[in-house]
């Protein structure tokens, strides 16, 4: 039942098999030191390309598809890039003010029409925009499937800023208080969906979420308690603002994780 209800979507691609052969380079450039409460920046670039050598070993495409293959799997052809830029400030008081900046895409070409899903972007959950579940967002303005009892929302394109404000409570005991923004976006209609695809109206599909969060901090692990709510939703019928609703203590979303979410 599942592969005749993703047949003619791009999660057919998703769910098929692919082999991956890529080349990737990663720069990083780091301030930032390990049980020192400084201030200080975090920068990381990476592109990664797959698909080039296989291009070259492969004869003629298969005729039953039109794809090229190896060991009779179909192989993966994209490039992807992405960079990341995180600064943290500490104040005074020894608390901190932690800022961090993402984007990312990945272009398939050739023998791909669809990034593989595991290299696919996607939004959500505990490290992402808390207030959405992971792959419940996006692409776009497009909605999750409501018959689906999970979500699978990727795409090519993903946009994403975070601040939280870091302090001390006490004993073990911090608190947070946070925003994030952003969105994934697909390249082309290969998503089945126009609003999912980007256009220069992009910003107008950003969401954003606020929220609280408590974290028990032991020096050597960190457990972390995250409460988000919704405040401009792209998915949204009519006003995207929701937080001009009324407020629903049912759609706040949990997020349980170890760790700071950057």
């Amino acid at each position: 039942n599942f592969e005749e209800y993703i047949a003619g979507t791009y999660l057919q691609y998703a769910y098929t098999d692919h082999f991956i052969m890529s080349l990737s380079y990663t720069f990083t450039f780091n301030q930032q030191r390990v049980r020192r409460n400084q201030s200080g920046a975090f920068f990381r670039f990476g592109i990664e390309t797959a698909g080039n050598a296989l291009r070259l070993l492969t004869g003629k495409q298969d005729p039953t598809d039109g794809f090229r293959k190896i060991w009779d799997i179909r192989y993966a052809q994209y490039v992807k890039t992405e960079a990341e830029l995180r600064y943290q400030a500490v104040d005074m008081l020894g608390n901190n003010a932690v800022f961090r900046l993402f984007g990312g895409i990945g272009v398939p070409y050739g023998n791909s029409v669809m990034l593989p899903f595991e290299k696919s972007y996607f939004v959500g959950g505990a490290n992402s925009i808390r207030a959405w579940p992971v792959r419940g967002l996006g692409p776009g303005q497009q909605k999750p499937d409501p018959s689906l009892r999970y979500h699978n929302q990727t795409s090519d394109i993903r946009l994403e800023a975070n601040a939280e404000y870091r302090f001390k409570i006490i004993s073990v005991f911090e608190g947070a208080a946070f925003a994030d923004a952003g969105n994934i976006w697909a390249l082309n209609r290969s998503y089945n969906a126009q609003d999912a695809v980007i256009s220069g109206k992009f910003y107008k599909q950003v969401a954003l979420g606020a929220g609280l969060g408590l974290r028990l901090n032991f020096d050597y692990f960190i457990f972390r308690v995250d409460a988000a709510y919704k405040l401009r939703d792209p998915q949204a019928d009519g006003d995207k603002w929701v937080v001009r609703q009324r407020f629903d203590a049912g759609e706040i979303a949990w997020n349980f994780a170890i760790g700071y979410p950057f």
